[in-house]
């Protein structure tokens, strides 16, 4: 079926999730909903499966694979898809609070996801939530400095999130008009706590992507900016990039390998000697190693 906006996961068993997506515009000019929002690529037959339906509203979602191996797809509701099960969940409701339209979602390094808030287009704002895979439930975490959509989420080396660019300001009694920002500030899950970290060189309104480098720094690179507010609204698409530093940049982790350099053949080592593991020198049942 056609589609366009949709995401596709690559799962453990290597088949591909594609969720959601729309395929044209109706009358009064809104995207259309795919008829089966979800299906199963299979790369050993070639062929696409129909898995089940997402609610309505759900057309743009995100979708995160989580620790367990199962899929969680987040739109106007949040589903969850179970590889084992071979389906789609019913919409997950509780406490959700609120609604990460067209929202990525950041898998932290227990097991958790973090969705930092959004903004729709009527100026409405939903606050940080996690998500916790052990109960399938989403709860409140801290509070970030600026309102916030559309804006890039990294998981640093140290575990702590980078949030970049992108928010609203209110105007009016209805009326809400788009704000760049220029400002970043880093989620502490441990805390569950966001705190500012200075500023990027260039307002980032939207589309910008931000990517862990191996040296643990993040290259922010691209995206718009609004020159003009509403009614007459103008933007720019920007061609800049920066790097953002950690306070403490750590590398990212790398294979071990046999020549000790993090190239050629990979090394499995024996945890406590750190000894190559080998013919002359096996591992046995129940030891622990490292790669």
């Amino acid at each position: 079926m056609p589609r366009a906006g949709h995401t596709a996961t690559l799962l453990p068993n290597g088949k591909v999730l594609i969720a959601g997506g729309a395929y044209e515009l109706s009358a009064n000019g809104n995207y259309l909903p795919v008829t089966s929002d979800a299906e199963l690529y299979d790369p050993l037959t070639g062929t696409f499966t129909a898995i089940g339906s997402l609610d309505d509203g759900d057309q743009f979602p995100s979708t995160t694979l989580l620790a367990d191996g199962r899929v969680l797809i987040v739109g106007k509701h949040a589903h969850l898809y179970d590889p084992g099960a071979g389906r789609l969940s019913d919409p997950i409701f509780d406490n959700y609070l609120g609604i990460f339209y067209n929202q990525k979602g950041t898998l932290l390094m227990n097991g958790k996801v973090l969705f930092a808030g959004y903004d729709d287009d009527e100026g409405d704002f939903w606050g940080p939530e996690l998500f916790d895979a052990s109960t399938e439930k989403f709860t409140p975490t801290g509070n970030l400095s600026a309102r916030r959509g559309d804006h890039a989420a990294t998981l640093l080396t140290d575990g702590t999130v980078l949030i970049a660019g992108r928010g609203w300001l209110a105007s009016g009694n209805a009326e809400y008009y788009y704000l760049t920002v220029n400002s970043a500030e880093l989620y502490n899950p441990v805390a569950g706590a966001f705190s500012n970290t200075g500023k990027m060189a260039t307002d980032r309104r939207y589309g910008h992507t931000a990517t862990l480098l191996n040296d643990g720094s993040v290259l922010i690179a691209g995206g718009g900016q609004i020159t003009q507010p509403p009614p007459s609204v103008a933007s720019v698409v920007l061609a800049s990039a920066e790097i953002y530093h950690p306070a403490g940049v750590a590398p990212a982790p790398v294979l071990l390998s046999l020549s000790g350099d993090g190239r050629g053949p990979g090394a499995i080592l024996h945890a406590v000697t750190h000894q190559v593991v080998s013919p002359s020198n096996p591992a046995v049942v129940g030891q622990l190693r490292s790669a």
